[in-house]
């Protein structure tokens, strides 16, 4: 029995992942394009789209990706916190960037993909000219002070 059979099972499907199908779809997974994979694997890019098709380098990457997100939510935090020391920032440059990452991100994670043409800084400069109400606490005190 050849090398070449041990790894696939009759139904043309890999049994198993040797060390180059890892390396391809660690490639694939850094965004690597199918030619680069298969001239860094010397394997042909037919070969490579088929081990990337594959049961189990599906299940590979979806490990992957879990395992990032996991990794991902971990670091939430201190993201929030990084955000949230920006926003309080002296410096207004760094403030209307704090807005501008938050923005970005929360386009992200709503899955908001058109294009914002909206700057942080007209975003910021639209909500100054809101005209919010006041708190009733506010409106207690005002109508007491009489002012």
């Amino acid at each position: 029995m050849s090398k070449t059979s041990s790894r696939k099972a009759s139904n043309g499907e890999l049994k198993r992942l040797t060390p180059r199908h890892i390396k391809a779809i660690h490639l694939h997974l850094q965004g690597s394009r199918l030619k680069q994979i298969a001239e860094r694997t010397n394997l042909s890019p037919w070969w490579i789209s088929r081990i990337l098709k594959s049961e189990l380098a599906r299940k590979a990457v979806a490990e992957y990706q879990e395992s990032m997100d996991v990794e991902f939510m971990a670091q939430c935090g201190r993201a929030v916190e990084a955000v949230k020391s920006g926003l309080s920032d002296p410096d207004v440059t760094v403030r209307l960037q704090a807005v501008d990452r938050w923005l970005k991100t929360q386009e992200k994670r709503l899955g908001r993909r058109e294009a914002r043409t909206e700057t942080a800084e007209d975003v910021v400069k639209r909500l100054m000219e809101l005209r919010l109400p006041e708190s009733p606490q506010k409106e207690q005190e005002t109508a007491r002070t009489g002012g």
